[in-house]
């Protein structure tokens, strides 16, 4: 699961398949925005220096992937 808090991403990651994972942030263009790796599962805060908006946030490990629409900094 992944929410907003002002400029900050928090995400619960349950699952890391080869021992990676990619969060990654994309803008409505399809445009990412923010990357961050993650090797073991728990809860992730992560800093995000972007505009406030609606984006699409995704995480992918092996060959499991999730996509979320959500609003960062509104």
């Amino acid at each position: 699961s992944v929410y907003s808090f002002g400029h900050q991403l928090r995400a619960t990651v349950g699952t890391v398949r080869n021992g990676e994972g990619t969060i990654t942030v994309f803008d409505l263009g399809g445009r990412p925005v923010f990357v961050k790796k993650v090797f073991e599962t728990g809860r992730c805060n992560m800093e995000v220096s972007i505009k406030p908006g609606i984006y699409l946030v995704t995480y992918v490990t092996g060959n499991l992937h999730s996509t979320v629409k959500l609003a960062i900094g509104l």
